[in-house]
């Protein structure tokens, strides 16, 4: 019996690509930021808080290959289960990339700049097209 690929999105595809929606979101509402809050951070507090952004955009960014290279490690294991490890690395790579923006939003929410907000739309709408094209076989149905 010979099984046939076939080019229709599961749920699992399209799960993964619903987090991309929100640098979009983020994007949009963003000029409407600055005077939204109570609260502003000090100078000094906000080179901090820049700090701190982008020691975690390095780290979400890292850890999403992290990821990718465990579940490849124990494939075997997460197919027993019943799942595809193509999905699930999918899933949970686009879902980091797409946090990026919102903490730069939460920051420029504090005071900060929105052109970083920017930038990491920018970036997580490239990684997330990254991590869709390379795990492609996620979108591909076997099918008889």
């Amino acid at each position: 019996m010979r099984v046939r690929k076939t080019w229709q999105p599961g749920v699992g595809g399209i799960l993964a690509i619903a987090p991309l929606s929100m640098p979009v979101c983020l994007t949009v509402m963003t000029p409407f930021a600055p005077g939204a809050s109570t609260f502003q951070l000090s100078a000094h507090g906000l080179v901090v808080g820049r700090y701190i952004l982008w020691a975690g955009v390095v780290y979400l960014v890292g850890f999403s290959f992290l990821i990718e290279w465990v579940m490849r490690r124990g494939s075997e294991r997460i197919r027993s289960r019943g799942v595809d490890p193509n999905v699930l690395i999918l899933r949970s790579n686009v879902a980091s990339v797409a946090v990026l923006p919102a903490m730069a939003f939460l920051l420029c929410l504090l005071g900060g700049r929105s052109s970083d907000v920017y930038i990491l739309a920018l970036v997580s709408l490239a990684l997330g097209t990254f991590w869709c094209l390379r795990m492609r076989s996620a979108f591909v149905s076997n099918r008889v």
